[in-house]
Order: structure tokens, then sequence, then C-alpha cells
């Protein structure tokens, strides 16, 4: 307890820090005109559409699993907020030994893949290592996102979630190696499939948003709806189909967009391969007297789901 107790206080401290030199900065920086707080800058964090493959083995996976002592992949588990948690080895959790028919030979009897790590924290001004085993509750895990964060040490990230509304997630983060982040998701995705459970696919690649009082005001609306697209994953079915970051989404299928929930309501209700009309706003560059000003145009856009 006294050890998480100090964690803790060191993220707060941290925050703080953090906190004030953005403050600092953002004051001492000229901004240009366009450039507010009333929209977000465009994220350095790429989100790529990913489909992993599930046809791995066993034996397959176990191999996949065998590599990752040599490449130092870093877990943020949800569970331990501030903890930093390299992976030393990850192994399949296949419980006691069952008879079992020769059809069914190979199959995973175990919900789990038992992760072994060493966590590190901190106790006063010390660096602490302890090893420590955890394991990756497969039948909560129902999204798998791949992204590249291009200002940080381990660049690729894959995610696992369990979905809106779920506190499950783990991101893994690999050093620069995008294809073992990809194999990695390869195997865990394998084992997925083996349990007979199955990944759900972002239906659009879209992540969205609620628009704020201050955008609504900004695009000269009465009231507060639609929807801010924050981010698009590269070759994803929204990156093909041309939506960009910061479009706004204001009707779907004809249907007008109120929120955040209604508009997921709405991709939810869409079956795969199904094509999708969409209605947005996008923030247009045109000069004005020799100014640069943005304004917003509608523009219709077709999806196809996936």
């Amino acid at each position: 307890m006294k050890n998480v107790k100090c964690v803790f206080g060191i993220i707060v401290i941290g925050f703080c820090l953090l906190f004030i030199s953005t403050y600092v900065l953002a004051a001492d920086s000229p901004q240009p005109p366009w450039r507010t707080t009333v929209w977000p800058a465009l994220s350095s964090t790429q989100w790529y559409w990913y489909e992993p493959q599930t046809n791995l083995t066993v034996e397959q996976v176990d191999a996949v699993f065998k590599e990752v002592a040599a490449t130092n992949i870093l877990l943020i588990d949800y569970r331990l907020p501030g903890i930093n948690i390299t992976i030393q080895n990850v192994k399949l959790d296949i419980g006691k030994p069952k008879k079992v028919k020769k059809a069914d030979k190979g199959s995973l009897k175990s919900d789990q893949v038992a992760l072994i790590a060493d966590t590190y924290w901190a106790e006063g001004s010390v660096m602490k290592i302890d090893s420590w085993a955890t394991s990756l509750p497969l039948n909560a895990i129902q999204r798998m996102n791949l992204y590249y964060i291009s200002n940080a040490n381990n660049k690729w990230c894959l995610s696992l979630d369990g979905g809106v509304g779920s506190n499950c997630l783990y991101q893994f983060y690999f050093k620069d190696d995008e294809n073992f982040a990809r194999r990695f998701g390869n195997a865990v995705a394998s084992i997925l499939v083996q349990k007979g459970l199955i990944l759900k696919l972002n239906k659009l690649g879209l992540s969205y948003t609620d628009l704020t009082g201050a955008q609504a005001e900004a695009l000269g609306k009465t009231r507060i709806d639609n929807v801010l697209v924050t981010l698009v994953a590269i070759d994803g079915p929204a990156d093909k189909a041309n939506i960009h970051p910061l479009d706004v989404i204001t009707e779907v299928n004809g249907i007008k967009v109120r929120n955040y929930s209604h508009f997921s309501s709405l991709v939810e209700g869409i079956a795969s391969g199904t094509k999708v009309a969409l209605t947005c706003l996008r923030r247009t560059e045109v000069e004005d007297k020799g100014q640069k000003q943005f304004d917003w145009k509608p523009i219709a856009i077709e999806v196809t789901a996936k």
C-alpha cells in the first residue's frame, strides 16, 4: 500500500509539472489566428487499420510468444495505473491436461494467456523492481487496434480493450518493430478464435467525440449536436472514402446525428459490407482581402462498413 501511495504521489506531481509547463509555453508562444482552443490540433499519433490474422496454430502462437523476451515490450495495465511493466515472458495458460477427442487436439482449454513481467516502481527516490505475473483475460477482449506514436520511445502500440463502457484495457508498446507488433496481435487473435471469441472491428475506422459548446458556436449552431472526427485509421474504410480528422459528421443515411451515443448506435446497426452515406462539414481555407480564413462547407461521402 505504501508503494502504491508513493507511485500515485509521483504521478500527481508529474501531471502538475506538465500542466504548468504547458501553460507557460502556450502563453509565451504566438498562435496563428485559426489555431485556437476551439478546435484541437491534429494528433501526432497515427492509427493503422489492422485486421489480424486468426489462423495461427497453437505451435505458431507459442513460437511468437517465445520471441517476447528479446523484444523489450512495455505493458500498461488498466488495473495498475502509473506502473512501468516490462514483459519478460508470455505463455499459454492451458490449465491441467485433459482427455480430448482427436479432432479437438491442439485447441486451447483456457481463457487466459499468462504474462510474466518485471514491474518497476518507486520507493522514495529509489527505483525498485519485482518479478510479477498476471494473465490476459481473453473473454474480456473485444477490440484490437494498432497505433504509431512518433514522439515515444516505444513507438508501436497494440491496444486491447473490452469495447465501449468496458474498463478492460491493455496497451503493449514495441520499440520500432511494426512487424512483431502485428505478429503478436495475430497470435492473440488466433487464440481468441480458438476459444470461439470474435474481435469487433471498428466498422468505419473512425474515432470521434461530441462537439463542445464553443465548437457548436463556431459553426453557427444554436444547439450542440453532431460529432467531431478526431482520428481516422490509415487504410481503413473512412480513410479510403477520404474522411479527414476535424470533419464534423451531421447525418448518417439521411438521419441527423444528435451526439456521440446516437452516432455510435447508428453505426452499430449497419451491416458489414453496407454502403453508408455520411454528410459532413469540412473546414476549408479561403482568402478574404488578402487574409487566410476558414469556412465550413458541407460534403457528401460514401463509406463501406466493415
